[in-house]
């Protein structure tokens, strides 16, 4: 009995579907680390740490800024101390920032307006500059008043 030839198209979405599957499992996998990682982090550093892997017995780190990711190099060892003791046992720890992501969650700066004196008080500022005589103190008042609307 003759077996008709699959179509190309179920043979690649097998492959492609099994390739999926592993890369889904993967990424539950360090969801699962990353939720285990923050629990032994400080509750200020925690929420900084945004992927986390195990590659080959090395725990590389994801965070959002270099100040944080700083602060985590400093405490690798001791981190890796603890984690040992739960038998969560890595060799070391990399660490690496991703700053897209520290962009993409940022909140567009806000535009400075120019600050403007009012005009009484701009009008205040030359008539005391008018009044005295320490050249410096006059100099100053007036470079203070120019900034009046």
């Amino acid at each position: 009995m003759r077996k008709s030839p699959r179509p190309y198209s179920a043979v690649t979405y097998a492959k492609t579907r099994s390739k999926l599957k592993n890369l889904i499992q993967q990424a539950q996998k360090n969801t699962q680390l990353l939720d285990i990682i923050r629990t032994y982090l400080p509750p200020k550093l925690a929420p900084h740490c945004i992927a986390a892997e195990d590659r080959q017995g090395t725990l590389h780190i994801m965070l959002d800024s270099p100040a944080w990711a700083s602060q985590l190099r400093f405490m690798s060892t001791k981190t890796l101390k603890i984690l040992a003791v739960d038998h969560y046992c890595f060799k070391k720890i990399v660490i690496k920032v991703n700053l897209e992501h520290q962009q993409l969650n940022k909140k567009p700066a806000k535009i400075k307006k120019k600050r403007t004196l009012p005009a009484e008080a701009v009008k205040s500022l030359q008539d005391l500059a008018a009044s005295i005589s320490n050249p410096k103190l006059k100099a100053s008042l007036l470079r203070l008043s120019q900034h009046g609307k």
